[in-house]
């Protein structure tokens, strides 16, 4: 019998839109690469912030927040593509669909990876406009708003919203 999945599993089935049940073994490789994503993100959490706090006494606070941004966004691209590695190991994110159903697929996983990629900017917006008002003692929208936030959020969504469309359009496969 199969447990009831956890948040997290679900949270994982919803981001790669994987809508078939699990096996044990599927499972047990997803569970394995989250918490090795856990750890990794624990370590970087605890050393960034005492190398942001080194950087900004040397440079200056607001180029070590420009590196801390572009740190925590390849950080972000790096657990994303070992998560991303192990659903792809498995097959699990594989779209089999005939010939007829192909464009069809190929708008449902494009509308999904939009949905996907709005949901994450805009998470990675507030959070990083958070830290930035913050840093800046500025008002949270005033930041939220400024040219430089649109300008990381445009380069993140892009980035992020690119490489979610390439990954979508491959796990869709024609069975003959």
């Amino acid at each position: 019998m199969m447990e009831k999945s956890t948040w997290s599993q679900r949270l994982i089935k919803w981001f790669y839109g994987l809508d078939r049940t699990l096996d044990e073994y599927e499972q047990h490789v997803l569970d394995r690469a989250g918490h090795h994503i856990t750890v990794g993100l624990m370590a970087y959490l605890l050393l960034s912030g005492l190398g942001v706090s080194f950087l900004a006494g040397m440079v200056g606070v607001n180029t070590s927040l420009v590196i801390w941004q572009f740190t925590n966004l390849g950080v972000c691209l790096v657990a994303w593509g070992y998560l991303s590695w192990a659903i792809y190991k498995l097959h699990l994110s594989d779209i089999e669909v005939t010939t007829k159903q192909y464009q069809g697929a190929i708008k449902a996983v494009l509308k999904k990876s939009q949905r996907q990629t709005l949901v994450t900017v805009v998470l990675f917006q507030m959070i990083d406009s958070l830290s930035n008002a913050w840093l800046d003692s500025a008002s949270y929208w005033q930041t939220f708003f400024s040219w430089p936030q649109l300008r990381t959020l445009l380069i993140f969504a892009v980035v992020m919203g690119g490489a979610s469309v390439l990954i979508g359009m491959a796990r869709v496969k024609v069975v003959y």
